[in-house]
């Protein structure tokens, strides 16, 4: 979820401070992302509180004193947050935000927008705010998923700081379903936990190195999404929607499911 200084998350972002529609190209847009506990001492203000993985969003050499407009497009949104209206208070032409990982996918890429006022110049930038990836202790080699189509579901494995020869065994484990693969660490592949006849799960990887190295991915698909599902209670704290009353009355099955081993 959103973090911006007062510990609100937001789905839209309107300020002030930033730009004329013609001026909207000269925005330089750039991503750095911190695991839990990693984020620097001079960002620790906006994020403060995140209760997990969090994406830093820096906009760089903004027109002063104009209006614009941060959108997330998501077609696979598991919580509603806010709309916020903030005015900026300095002459800055800078702006920065965090994106908090729960409420997200592992894996699934997001898209923030920035248009100007009247929403007809538009600038974008995608990311992933819940990165699904591993790195090797011994030489900092990772592996990381992207989710590219939710049903049936499919992630784009790609292998990053690996030997381009290196030979990766694979062991794929989805309910009773085991599969075996080799991969050469030089090309990604698409990977699919789906199992026929299930609605959800969660499906098990794990990668083996030449070296004996064993790596571990978990893939989360179908219903296991919902556990990703965030609502806020009437303090403003923000829970797991499957764990209350009413998602289980309205969705029997669905809580069922979470409760029966997968």
């Amino acid at each position: 979820m959103y973090k911006i200084v007062q510990k609100l998350a937001l789905l839209g972002i309107i300020l002030s401070n930033i730009f004329l529609s013609h001026q909207l190209e000269a925005i330089q847009i750039r991503i750095e992302f911190y695991p839990q506990g990693q984020v620097p001492e001079k960002y620790q203000h906006l994020c403060k509180g995140a209760l997990s993985d969090c994406t830093l969003v820096f906009m760089e050499d903004c027109p002063l004193d104009k209006t614009f407009v941060v959108e997330e497009r998501n077609p696979l949104k598991l919580r509603d947050s806010p709309k916020l209206k903030l005015k900026g208070s300095f002459n800055n032409p800078s702006a920065m935000f965090c994106v908090d990982a729960p409420g997200y996918i592992p894996g699934w890429p997001i898209e923030l927008t920035i248009t100007d006022a009247n929403k007809e110049n538009v600038k974008s930038v995608t990311f992933v705010p819940q990165r699904l990836c591993v790195i090797s202790p011994v030489d900092n080699a990772r592996i990381e998923a992207t989710l590219y189509m939710p049903s049936p579901a499919y992630y784009k494995i790609e292998f990053n700081g690996f030997q381009k020869t290196e030979n990766i065994k694979i062991k794929s484990c989805s309910y009773s379903e085991t599969h075996e693969l080799q991969f050469t660490a030089s090309s990604p592949f698409s990977y699919s936990p789906d199992v026929i006849n299930k609605r959800g799960g969660i499906a098990n990887l794990t990668f083996t190195r030449p070296s004996g190295e064993v790596l571990k991915l978990e893939f989360p698909w179908g219903w296991e999404w919902m556990k990703y599902m965030l609502i806020y209670d009437k303090k403003g704290n923000m829970k797991l929607e499957i764990e209350t009353d009413e998602f289980k009355q309205k969705m029997p099955e669905v809580a069922q499911y979470f409760r029966s081993k997968r």
